[in-house]
């Protein structure tokens, strides 16, 4: 039986470390095949393998408890990258400020309530949008582009107090700053970051920071991010 168990050890283990390899390399769905493998593995040897004494089987149980886990939350982002694509893929719909509903996108006037709209997102006769043109960097432009689509409401380079924050969602009271290496690099702009975030807590705002690599990185879960914190704020009310 020992022998059984060292060779089921090496075994599961190679798959789990092929596994991790793939998730630090961002291949979520390769990760979840491989330690999914290694789940099967470790169920048929319980079957398999007679005999087993309580040790062993726990020592099992435990590894089988910890692929689950990673699983289960692998999975669930991989729906979330997925369902933000198809947000970000989504034809453009038109958004009314003043009821909150969605209308095709043909059509300039609130189907609700008759107020003239505008469009969520941007195509290649907009660029030059107002609230586009607000934002000063190009993370800043590179992040609102894409999560304007998402998120109804999102101002750029808005005032909250003394302080000009790069993106408000006063509403919802959720602001989203990006730190810009070239931005934010110096000890005395770090400070007054540390010194606005203090205040912006203090009147109630949650504050959600991105550096620029993350942006550059993963833009769509940056955005889907903000969307899960949104999410949140809604359902506890």
């Amino acid at each position: 039986m020992k022998s059984k168990l060292s060779h089921l050890s090496n075994e599961v283990n190679a798959i789990i470390g092929i596994g991790n390899k793939e998730y630090s390399q961002g291949h979520l769905e390769g990760a979840v095949n491989y330690w999914e493998r290694a789940l099967s593995l470790l169920s048929n040897a319980k079957v398999r393998i007679k005999g087993l004494n309580v040790y062993a089987a726990e020592h099992i149980n435990k590894a089988q408890r910890r692929l689950r886990i990673n699983i289960r939350n692998v999975t669930k982002s991989i729906k979330e990258e997925i369902r933000v694509k198809n947000l970000l893929d989504a034809p453009t719909e038109i958004y009314c400020q003043a009821c909150g509903c969605l209308n095709d996108s043909d059509r300039t006037i609130c189907k609700q309530c008759g107020t003239p709209l505008r469009t969520i997102g941007f195509s290649s006769t907009d660029q030059q949008d107002d609230l586009l043109e607000k934002c000063e960097s190009p993370i800043e432009r590179q992040f609102f582009t894409s999560a304007r689509k998402l998120i109804p409401n999102l101002e750029p380079q808005e005032w909250i107090g003394k302080y000009r924050v790069d993106f408000a969602l006063k509403d919802k009271k959720v602001v989203v700053e990006l730190d810009g290496h070239s931005y934010h690099k110096t000890k005395e702009q770090r400070q007054n970051d540390a010194e606005r975030q203090r205040h912006l807590q203090k009147e109630g705002y949650t504050v959600i920071r991105f550096t620029g690599s993350e942006i550059n990185k993963d833009l769509s879960g940056c955005i889907s991010e903000v969307l899960d914190i949104l999410d949140k704020k809604s359902n506890s009310k």
